[in-house]
Order: structure tokens, then sequence, then C-alpha cells
């Protein structure tokens, strides 16, 4: 495996919120990552919002890797996150 650590990389990022009902919004967003003569790496990102206090989500790189994730905000001061 070649070291990708000097050579030019190319990030592009983007997303936004859609609020569907008053106390849901869904957030999609993506991240896709090129290197100079090497791979591109595509990532995205679903999260759904609840009562603007619980999200939770589920991400996928390049169609073969899938995580999950979920955060807690706790009186607007607080955030607990996890990620598997």
């Amino acid at each position: 495996m070649t070291s990708t650590r000097y050579k030019q990389q190319l990030y592009l990022s983007g997303g936004f919120v859609i609020t569907t009902i008053e106390s849901i919004k869904l957030k999609p967003s993506a991240l896709i990552r090129m290197i100079a003569g090497g791979k591109t790496t595509v990532d995205t990102n679903v999260s759904v919002l609840f009562l603007e206090t619980l999200w939770a989500g589920i991400s996928v790189r390049n169609f073969q890797a899938f995580g999950l994730n979920a955060q807690c905000t706790v009186k607007n001061k607080f955030r607990f996150g996890y990620c598997v």
C-alpha cells in the first residue's frame, strides 16, 4: 500500500436540511475525496432530527461500509453522541 500523505487531495462536501413535519427534519449530506493518481471515495449520510433534540442517522462509504450514528442534546448545552 502506498502512502497518500504527500499527494494532492481534493475534497467536495455538501448537505442541506429538509423540514418534513414541524417536529422532524431530514439532513442528507455527502463528501467526495479525490486523490491525484489514486482512487475516489464517496461518503453519504442521512440523518433525522426529532424534536430538535435527538439525531439518528446512517452513513455509507463507497457502498461497501455502513455505519450508524446518534446524538442527543441536553438543555441546549451538552451533546452526547455515538457512532458504530
